[in-house]
């Protein structure tokens, strides 16, 4: 899709973001923005270092230097990892906020989440949205509950990933802003049934990487999130 340009005050927050090190989110959209590489041009030596910002779900966009080697810093939100147990609880950040158990895997490259009814529309342009139901846990203190809650997000991909039974499956892959041990980023999450599984979301290496470090004999080390 044809690029939009962000308003003067909206390029000013995610040149704050970037020019700290840190991974900047689209101001409408709340989601992770995807640094795209301005091609080498002979004549015009500026333009090898600067690199475009676009949001996969606006299709806005916004032109920045390239950041100096060694200016990257960890994900958002992560400066000493926090440890995690092998079950954490997950907070979609919504609202309304969702709590899930999830099963923190490293073994596992990409999140998974149980979704029911999904559907793939469209939002406009190229731009494409999962709608769908999420199971999750009311946390009242007197009768803890589970509750289902429709969903809509934003589609970045369609992969073919292999479960841990060794079955392959085409997965609709969305991002999801979520909150883990008081910390809070978007994640990757492909969109699946696990009807059969013991925990509705699963916590994958990519969301952990750079974030989080699992102690496999503990559980719930980061609190309600």
């Amino acid at each position: 899709m044809d690029a939009i340009s962000y308003s003067r005050n909206q390029i000013a927050d995610i040149s704050r973001a970037w020019s700290q090190g840190m991974a900047p989110t689209c101001p409408l959209c709340g989601i992770l923005l995807s640094p795209q590489s301005v091609s080498p041009r002979p004549d015009v030596a500026y333009v090898r270092r600067r690199v475009i910002l676009i949001c996969q779900n606006c299709g806005r966009a916004a032109a920045f230097e390239r950041r100096k080697a060694g200016a990257r810093r960890a994900p958002e939100g992560a400066h000493t990892p926090a440890v995690l147990g092998w079950k954490e609880w997950v907070t979609l950040i919504g609202p309304p906020d969702l709590g899930i158990e999830a099963k923190v895997d490293s073994g596992a490259r990409t999140s998974a989440l149980h979704a029911e009814d999904v559907e793939i529309v469209s939002a406009g342009g190229d731009a494409m949205h999962a709608r769908f139901v999420v199971r999750h846990m009311i946390q009242d203190p007197e009768q803890p509950r589970e509750a289902a809650s429709p969903i809509q997000v934003p589609v970045v991909d369609e992969r073919l990933i292999r479960s841990s039974s060794g079955d392959e499956e085409l997965r609709p892959v969305v991002l999801l802003p979520i909150r883990v041990a008081g910390r809070q980023f978007t994640a990757e999450v492909s969109l699946t049934r696990r009807d059969t599984m013991q925990f509705r979301m699963l916590l994958g290496r990519t969301a952990l990487r750079g974030r989080f470090l699992v102690d496999s004999g503990r559980v719930h080390l980061g609190g309600a999130s």
